[in-house]
């Protein structure tokens, strides 16, 4: 999280990696041949910070960052002491496929059982304001540039 002068104040981490678009399953298995075409730069390592971010006015929001909203045990101890959810992804590679959509109802889905609103933030996909029981309140299309303001929806 950033200030207006880009300072920033807090910091959250992926924890939950997804197979093959982040790190390489069982790589040790492959052949060598192919170990060395790919390498080991498409692998990541899972953080570890805190999931949790203050909000003003004392609320706090839950991270989950691209398709760790589709993971419902994930962090459900943290959701205790959220107040709503963010989910912020990269919806692109799922290119023009049946995906974006998948994912985004997956968001909805989260709200529901978790019991907490959910903003949504698709640098490609559909982002929205989801109310807990998983309603739309606002949502941009794919592939649309605009911004959603919560100042006419009150989360909490």
């Amino acid at each position: 999280m950033v200030d207006a002068q880009a300072n920033i104040l807090q910091e959250f981490d992926k924890q939950h990696l997804i197979p093959y678009g982040e790190f390489i399953p069982l790589r040790h298995l492959l052949p060598k041949g192919i170990q060395n075409m790919i390498g080991k730069r498409l692998d990541y390592s899972p953080g570890y910070a805190d999931r949790l971010i203050s909000l003003p006015k004392g609320k706090k929001a839950l991270i989950l960052i691209c398709g760790e909203s589709a993971i419902p045990n994930l962090a459900s101890t943290s959701y205790e002491q959220a107040d709503m959810l963010i989910n912020m992804t990269n919806d692109s590679w799922f290119d023009f496929t049946i995906g974006p959509y998948q994912h985004f109802d997956m968001s909805r889905v989260r709200a529901v059982s978790s019991g907490l609103p959910v903003l949504r933030i698709a640098n490609t996909g559909q982002s929205a304001i989801i109310n807990r029981y998983g309603q739309i309140i606002k949502r941009l299309e794919m592939n649309h540039q605009s911004v959603l303001k919560l100042d006419t929806f009150d989360l909490f």
